[in-house]
């Protein structure tokens, strides 16, 4: 994970190239796109989603067009708990490997290591994915001694709503309405202003890299993404 590829060399001397040849700055080199979220709101509160909006709240990965109905579509939108700001990986069907992945924060100018990325395992015959979302609120205040003070245990448990991605988000393998087995995926993550994500995008036809950089966010209602594109066979 920490050593340099070849796609991470590659990306830095295509910086140094655009960069001399233009002499215009990253957010001009590097295409944009902004996401909405689909959900519309009176006095503070969801009242369903807009079919409009729900088309500006995607961008389909394959295509590189904004639309929900893509091979596969990075989706923004999704309101767990108090994380406001999800990219969701999920629409690309049953036959979708893809996989993102937080870099960290970086410019489109830092020299940063691009590791491999493992896509999520391919569902068998009869499989389906079961994502399971947990925003259970803490436990109640305890209630009082007999002289009026409060036990000191058990504390009340933390609640889920304020916990980040990897403990609300969990999934298993189903056959047959049956749970099969546990599984690490979780097509989801967290938007962070000037973080890299990395989406390996597989499916049936596809496999190439998606490197994305936040650009801008307003909570719970847009982001701004900038992004480049690169074949897998560039990552040893």
């Amino acid at each position: 994970m920490g050593k340099m590829t070849g796609i991470a060399v590659l990306l830095f001397l295509f910086q140094l190239s655009v960069f001399a040849q233009t002499k215009a700055p990253a957010e001009e080199v590097f295409k944009k796109v902004e996401l909405i979220t689909p959900w519309v709101f009176k006095d503070g509160k969801t009242v369903g989603t807009d079919p409009q909006r729900r088309r500006k709240s995607c961008f389909d990965l394959v295509r590189f067009e904004q639309g929900c109905e893509g091979p596969q579509p990075l989706g923004y939108g999704n309101r767990i708990g108090n994380n406001l700001d999800i990219f969701a990986t999920d629409g690309g069907g049953r036959d979708s490997q893809t996989r993102m992945i937080d870099l960290g924060k970086y410019t489109w100018t830092d020299h940063f290591s691009i590791p491999e990325v493992e896509p999520w395992s391919q569902l068998k015959p009869g499989e389906q994915r079961h994502i399971n979302i947990n925003v259970s609120g803490a436990d109640g205040k305890p209630g009082r001694n007999a002289d009026g003070s409060y036990p000191s245990t058990p504390r009340p448990k933390e609640g889920n709503a304020n916990a980040p991605l990897s403990r609300q988000v969990t999934s298993t393998i189903m056959m047959s309405g049956k749970s099969v087995r546990g599984d690490g995926y979780i097509p989801l993550n967290e938007v962070k202003l000037g973080h890299m994500y990395l989406v390996r995008v597989v499916n049936t036809r596809n496999d190439h890299y998606v490197l994305i950089r936040v650009e801008e966010v307003v909570r719970g209602e847009k982001v701004v993404l900038s992004y480049f594109r690169f074949p897998s066979v560039l990552i040893p």
